[in-house]
């Protein structure tokens, strides 16, 4: 089953691009996933700590790492927009 998170990585319509020249904060990639499921029509938008869990599980099987810098703020390298 495609989970909503899964879904915004890669489903066609989505903006976001693949590569190690991309990167995007947590926060950016929460605001996308965010846009995707009101243009989806989904209301089933997660807050921003399960959001992170979600996309920590994700990061074993898709192309992109979390990488943690200051202040414990969370960027995905290999994705971007």
């Amino acid at each position: 089953m495609t989970t909503p998170e899964t879904a915004t990585l890669t489903s066609p319509g989505t903006t976001l691009k693949w590569g190690a020249e991309h990167q995007i904060s947590m926060a950016e990639m929460h605001t996308h996933y965010w846009q995707f499921m009101l243009a989806t029509g989904s209301s089933n938008r997660v807050n921003i700590t399960k959001f992170a869990k979600l996309m920590k599980e994700l990061a074993g099987n898709m192309p992109f790492q979390i990488d943690i810098r200051g202040n414990n703020e969370l960027y995905y390298l290999g994705v971007g927009v």
